[in-house]
């Protein structure tokens, strides 16, 4: 079941970098920020969900602002400076602070408990998508796809590639690249900015959603090259193929890395 078809609310869940992230395989979405100084994962659920996730990262303003257009739930360990610019996008503060009874485990190895962060607000008072998915004889694209196997991606100094697995029907992650095996890998490039994150003046480099530019799409065993769009934090982000129509994802995993605009790309 894909992420717009299921009942709950979307819980979405940073993880804290350096550690190896427990149960993101099983997350419906995941958003990688590929940043400059360094990469950071969110896993977004709502069906398939294991007993614990983590280790939980701190709050930053990407977790809550990737799921505005749903109901979403934000888990997090630290970083409440966001908290009030997350909540007035609608979401629900669910930080250790806030729900300490989902949490366990100590400083950086805290892990959470989505079916505790359910239990008093289980269903979505609104419904909405992150992702334009396909039905049944709904086509990937009306122009500019072709058959794929591999993808790649080269930014600051590190190489990310996947290839498609046919047997599974996903593309899988090669050493040292983010994503669980997905059915749907974006590589969108996106402008980077400095961002405070703490009181003692800490500068991380913050991906922006908002505007457009350029994108390469792999779903199922296709590619393209493909643009993004997204004017407001309510509306989703359309991919769009060259003849100007929103692209239809494989229902099953997407995973979408965040890289800095001058990444070179390419499939094959």
């Amino acid at each position: 079941m894909s992420i717009d078809q299921a009942d709950r609310r979307v819980i979405v869940v940073p993880f804290a970098a350096g550690f190896r992230a427990r149960g993101l395989d099983a997350a419906d979405f995941v958003v990688v920020e590929a940043a400059p100084d360094g990469v950071r994962t969110i896993g977004l659920y709502q069906t398939n969900v294991p007993r614990w996730v983590g280790p939980v990262g701190p709050l930053r303003p990407l977790a809550g602002k990737v799921a505005t257009t749903a109901d979403a739930i934000i888990a997090a360990a630290g970083g409440e400076k966001f908290s009030s610019t997350l909540m007035a996008l609608g979401q629900r503060d669910a930080s250790i602070d806030a729900e300490p009874h989902a949490y366990r485990g100590r400083s950086s190895r805290r892990m959470v408990r989505p079916a505790a962060l359910w239990a008093a607000e289980p269903h979505a008072g609104r419904s909405g998508s992150l992702l334009a998915f396909a039905h049944e004889d709904d086509a990937f694209a009306t122009a500019g796809q072709r058959q794929a196997s591999s993808l790649h991606a080269e930014t600051e100094g590190r190489v990310f590639e996947w290839r498609f697995s046919v047997a599974e029907g996903a593309w899988r992650s090669q050493p040292g690249s983010p994503c669980p095996p997905s059915q749907s890998v974006i590589v969108q490039q996106v402008p980077f900015k400095d961002l405070r994150v703490d009181r003692n003046g800490t500068i991380e480099l913050a991906a922006q959603v908002l505007g457009r530019g350029e994108a390469t799409v792999v779903s199922g065993g296709l590619g393209i090259a493909a643009t993004w769009s997204r004017p407001t934090y309510q509306s989703i982000t359309n991919f769009i193929d060259p003849s100007g129509t929103p692209l239809r994802f494989h229902p099953g995993r997407t995973c979408v890395v965040l890289v800095p605009t001058e990444t070179v790309v390419g499939v094959s």
